[in-house]
């Protein structure tokens, strides 16, 4: 009897080794994906954030102050304010400085 309780005991530890290696592999394996995951939604979030940089700098050079000044006066044929001009915008008075 007891060299059959010795005959199964290799057996069982060579078992459990080779499914703690298993486990081991299949948690790297994860690991690995979710990396990659995660570099691949980092570089997505970078080209939105760059694609938002360079929209915003369209944004500020299109509404600029020379830009708003030359649409105005070439598009809308306003005159260039005169140094001391009353400027009524929404009943808020502006004095124009230069």
């Amino acid at each position: 009897m007891k060299s059959i309780e010795w005959s199964y005991k290799p057996i069982l530890s060579l078992l459990f080794l080779f499914c703690a290696v298993f486990i081991h592999t299949i948690f790297k394996m994860e690991v690995r994906r979710n990396s990659y995951s995660v570099y691949k939604l980092s570089k997505n979030y970078q080209a939105l954030e760059d694609h938002h940089r360079m929209m915003a700098s369209r944004l500020e050079v299109k509404t600029g102050n020379s830009s708003v000044a030359w649409m105005a006066q070439h598009r809308l044929s306003l005159n260039e304010p005169e140094l001391g001009q009353v400027i009524k915008i929404r009943n808020v008075d502006v004095t124009a400085q230069k």
